[in-house]
């Protein structure tokens, strides 16, 4: 079930989720997230705005935001499930020896399985993540 809130007829369309780590980076180099996505694939979800917009200067969070809101959303409002969805996979990973450092990517992971999508980032975590769950990890270097 495809729970982005997208119209129907879109369906088809190839989203990536982008994280955090890759919104940085097309902060500081421009372009970045163009170079590694097709226009029209960006997602995003509230934790990933979140994460994005605490660390954004003040002077340019109002762009940030914009950016940001242009973005397909993902799984916004998040249901509960999301949350304990993301609480199984932290749990998941510990019983079993992994150590994921961030919460956050523990519900940007499940909002990408939930929707069977691919996330896009620069951020272990996730590596750590999919090699236990389903999750679609595309990692990029910077």
């Amino acid at each position: 079930m495809l729970l982005c809130s997208r119209n129907p007829s879109e369906e088809s369309r190839v989203v990536v989720l982008v994280d955090t780590s890759i919104w940085v980076a097309d902060a500081a180099r421009p372009g970045f997230i163009a170079q590694h996505t097709v226009l029209g694939e960006v997602a995003t979800c509230p934790p990933v705005i979140q994460e994005v917009l605490q660390g954004t200067r003040s002077e340019s969070y109002i762009a940030v935001r914009k950016v940001l809101r242009a973005a397909q959303m993902i799984e916004s409002p998040m249901p509960l499930e999301v949350f304990e969805e993301a609480a199984d996979i932290y749990r998941t990973g510990r019983a079993i020896g992994f150590s994921i450092r961030s919460p956050f990517d523990c519900l940007i992971a499940a909002v990408a399985i939930r929707n069977a999508i691919e996330v896009l980032h620069s951020d272990r975590d996730f590596n750590t993540i999919a090699r236990f769950t389903r999750l679609q990890s595309r990692y990029v270097a910077l």
